[in-house]
């Protein structure tokens, strides 16, 4: 199906004025005196409907994000599919955000959802962290560092290799064990990791990024039963005084 521009035979960034021409010279060469067939009803029809939505500044906008999906949905792999009720609302911005994984987040506003657009794409970004929040550092001379033989499934590397790393901070006591992967140079990566994590925990509670991810867990746990409460509420009947 062809979409505005190519009934008009214009570009995507071309100007109103151009757009304006445009119609002026198509219309002209459909107009009733010079039909050949019974085709140019059909195409004065989508002339003008194309015109009627380029010619707006909003309508066009709105119509170039229409398009923009409908590609998006052709061209891009969906990689997860969010329920807004698990995304966390923004009065100020008008718009749901969800955290993900990965670091990165996704957001899509009031506006979008009402245009029909239901895809949007990962925003990764670095975040500064919150105010009063101490950057943990691991200092080798603080740690002690061992490596054992592991045990379980895995076969040899596992059981017969030292690919299981034991970490402890000397300062605070904390001890983490690491055995997720055969590769010992992994494993290490992976215990430094995992104390980062349990220091920060331990310095910074709530403004810990394990703290901060608690917290935005309870309040889409708080909006999602405050609106279930909304939609299954009995609904109320006004009381009739009888008279005496």
């Amino acid at each position: 199906m062809s979409t505005h521009y190519e009934v008009l035979q214009v570009s995507e960034s071309a100007s109103l004025d151009i757009i304006k021409q445009r119609f002026q010279q198509l219309i002209l060469q459909h107009h009733p005196d010079k039909r050949t067939t019974t085709d140019d009803d059909n195409n004065v029809h989508k002339i003008l409907k194309a015109w009627e939505i380029l010619r707006n500044t909003t309508s066009r906008k709105s119509y170039d994000i229409e398009l923009a999906t409908k590609r998006n949905k052709q061209d891009l792999a969906i990689g997860a599919e969010i329920d807004l009720d698990d995304m966390e609302y923004n009065e100020q911005t008008s718009s749901f955000a969800m955290v993900c994984r990965c670091s990165g987040d996704y957001v899509i506003t009031e506006d979008e959802l009402e245009l029909g657009i239901d895809i949007v794409a990962l925003r990764t970004f670095a975040t500064k962290p919150p105010a009063g929040r101490k950057k943990i550092v691991l200092n080798d001379q603080d740690l002690i560092e061992t490596f054992v033989k592991g045990s379980g499934p895995g076969g040899q590397c596992i059981n017969k290799r030292s690919s299981c790393v034991d970490l402890r901070h000397i300062p605070t006591g904390i001890r983490v064990q690491c055995q997720q992967s055969r590769s010992l140079a992994d494993n290490r990566g992976i215990a430094r990791k995992l104390l980062r994590e349990k220091l920060d925990d331990l310095e910074n509670g709530i403004l810990s990024k394990n703290g901060q991810k608690a917290t935005k867990i309870a309040k889409q746990k708080a909006r999602r039963a405050k609106r279930a409460k909304e939609k299954y509420a009995p609904a109320t009947t006004p009381e009739i005084c009888k008279g005496e």
